[in-house]
């Protein structure tokens, strides 16, 4: 006997794919939207906050100054010093005049005074009152210093003129580069070295960061007569 299969009509084929799909989505749970923002945004509120000086200047030590030395460029009148002494309205009186070896000055209408030691206002009022004592009324003088052989520093190495420079006024060690033309390329402008005598003779020597000193971060040194300031070559152009 022979079983004869029929199939299936494809209208029940759709129902129950219905009802399937039916018991699906009824299992499927129904989660809320989930919200355009997560967190709350608070109000922009900047603040200033100071900083801490990133540097500052650092005093210089100073070296030992001997007793009785000038500062460089006093204006003290020193032996064989060069001065232009002038009278207001008297050309006659008006010339240069160089102090001699025992400190002496010869000079018309007074003869010989002693200038060694004096400023130039000191002598200035020296001079006018020997001449107003006999020559004339409440004379006019003017004493300057030319040439200074007496307060002068030196400068010498990796520098483009070194040398001997006589100064007027106090001086500084960027001042007393600057008169010697300035570092060279091959200067390394954080070694330099200041020498100085003390009361003794013995030399003493101070290290000094130009670059430092041009930076702000150190103070700048005043120099005294006679000092000499050496500035060193980098390392790099020994061996070049």
């Amino acid at each position: 006997m022979e079983l004869i299969m029929h199939k299936p009509a494809p209208y029940l084929i759709l129902v129950a794919s219905c009802l399937t799909l039916a018991a699906c989505a009824a299992k499927t749970p129904n989660y809320p939207a989930p919200p355009l923002f997560t967190s709350t945004v608070t109000a922009y509120n900047p603040q200033v906050v100071p900083l801490a000086p990133t540097s500052s200047i650092v005093p210089v030590a100073p070296m030992v100054i001997p007793k009785g030395t000038q500062v460089a460029g006093s204006d003290l009148i020193g032996e064989q010093d060069l001065l232009d002494i002038a009278v207001f309205k008297v050309p006659d009186l008006t010339r240069s005049v160089r102090v001699d070896a025992q400190g002496f000055i010869t000079y018309p209408l007074v003869g010989k005074l002693r200038a060694k030691g004096l400023r130039p206002a000191q002598l200035e009022q020296h001079l006018a009152s020997m001449l107003e004592k006999t020559y004339m009324h409440d004379p006019q003088v003017t004493v300057l210093v030319k040439e200074s052989t007496q307060n002068r520093v030196t400068v010498e190495g990796a520098v483009n003129l070194p040398g001997v420079f006589p100064v007027t006024g106090s001086m500084t060690v960027l001042q007393a580069l600057a008169k010697a033309g300035g570092l060279t390329e091959q200067a390394d402008n954080r070694r330099a070295i200041l020498l100085r005598k003390d009361a003794k003779g013995q030399m003493s020597q101070q290290p000094i960061d130009l670059a430092a000193i041009r930076q702000g971060r150190l103070q700048d040194f005043t120099l005294l007569q006679d000092d000499r300031l050496v500035v060193q070559e980098a390392i790099y152009n020994r061996f070049t």
